[in-house]
């Protein structure tokens, strides 16, 4: 499994349909959990106190769960926000576990990414930083990531290398200069600009379609992808 897989294409209203208009395919539900969230769950439980163990227990145990009582299948989360509703499940999950709780060990049902690959910049946060602040901020970080790779997949071809590493590098605060890119290049700054605006356009697309498939249907996407930029621009 690759660090920042793609959202599968599941619309949060399908996933959580019950009945017959519901997608009950567990599959489906746990490929969705695992690649996509896992990381800004574990960012949570770590910045709430938990020890890495106790973390990786207490997630592992919340996603067997989640799909032994078929919890995203309940038409009460139709609404909302599915990474809002994702969290409050796993606080109620944390605090209804008893001391003497039997927990899955790691490396039973679910394949992660290894623990260690959480970029230790996740858990660094700014004085009065709360766990839910760490959790919104791994999981912007986590759709960027996504995006990103889902463009480079689209634009590997045709000696883009370079421009789509120019790309990226705007989101970490190293980009260099487009006239000193365009020299690189070889090819005029107008044609440069083209190039990414082109690029541009095709990253928000993607980006807004991620996170369509994690909406109710009565919420934003605009609102989300707004809040998603905010929260990256204030940890830039």
């Amino acid at each position: 499994m690759s660090e920042s897989s793609s959202f599968p294409t599941t619309k949060w209203s399908l996933l959580l349909g019950s009945g017959e208009n519901g997608l009950q395919d567990e599959s489906i539900v746990t490929s969705y959990l695992c690649q996509a969230y896992w990381k800004p769950l574990y960012v949570y439980l770590l910045t709430s106190g938990q020890s890495r163990h106790n973390a990786e227990d207490l997630l592992q145990g919340f996603f067997m769960m989640a799909i032994d009582t078929q919890l995203f299948f309940k038409p009460s989360g139709e609404s909302g926000k599915f990474r809002s509703f994702l969290l409050v499940s796993l606080k109620n999950y944390v605090l209804n576990q008893h001391e003497h709780a039997t927990r899955l060990k790691r490396g039973g049902q679910f394949d992660f990414v290894s623990y260690e690959a959480i970029d230790p910049n996740w858990l660094m946060g700014s004085d009065g930083e709360t766990c839910d602040g760490f959790y919104d901020k791994a999981w912007a970080k986590n759709v960027l990531n996504n995006t990103l790779d889902q463009l480079e997949k689209e634009f590997a071809v045709g000696g883009k290398a370079e421009l789509l590493a120019y790309f990226r590098s705007q989101f970490s605060g190293g980009a260099e200069s487009q006239q000193a890119l365009a020299e690189k290049l070889g090819v005029k700054r107008s044609t440069l600009t083209m190039q990414l605006h082109r690029m541009k356009k095709r990253f928000r697309d993607i980006l807004t379609a991620q996170i369509e498939q994690t909406l109710g249907e009565e919420e934003s996407v605009e609102e989300e992808v707004r809040y998603l930029m905010k929260v990256l621009e204030h940890e830039g």
